[in-house]
C-alpha cells in the first residue's frame, strides 16, 4: 500500500511559520505539512512524546495573496505523536495531532489550503 494512503487526511505541504507558546515564552518552528488532523514541525529542539503544544500559525504565504480576506491565524492545542533527529542536522523532526480543539472554520480554513494546491491530476 502507497505511504499517502495510510494517511488520515490530504496534506498541503509548504514550509510556514509557526509559533509554540510555552511557560518561557514563544518558540519559533516550521512546519513542513499541514492537514486537518495534524501537521508536521521542524523544531530545534527536541520535544518530548505526549506533551501538550499550544500552537499558533497563519494561513501560508502563498494562499494568502490568493485569498486576502483569509488570512487569519489558527490557534490551536496539538499533542507531540513523534520525534525524531534529522541526521547530520542540529534540529528534529515533530509529528503534531491536533486535540478537538480546531474549530470547524479553521478545518474548513486548512482544507481551502490543500485544495488550493491540489490540480486537475
Amino acid at each position: 500500500m502507497d505511504f499517502a494512503a495510510k494517511r488520515q487526511a490530504p496534506r498541503f505541504t509548504r514550509c510556514e511559520a509557526v509559533r509554540i507558546k510555552t511557560p518561557g515564552g514563544v518558540e519559533y518552528a516550521t512546519y513542513e505539512d499541514i492537514s486537518a488532523v495534524g501537521l508536521k514541525l521542524r523544531s530545534d529542539r527536541r520535544l518530548d512524546l505526549g506533551s501538550l503544544l499550544e500552537l499558533e500559525f497563519d494561513a501560508p504565504t502563498s494562499f494568502r495573496s490568493d485569498a486576502p480576506d483569509l488570512t487569519q491565524s489558527i490557534r490551536c492545542l496539538a499533542r507531540v505523536i513523534h520525534c525524531s533527529r534529522l541526521k547530520n542536522l542540529k534540529s528534529y523532526t515533530v509529528g503534531v495531532q491536533f486535540i478537538d480543539s480546531l474549530h470547524l472554520k479553521q478545518k474548513a480554513l486548512i482544507q481551502r489550503w490543500i485544495d488550493s494546491e491540489e490540480g486537475p491530476f
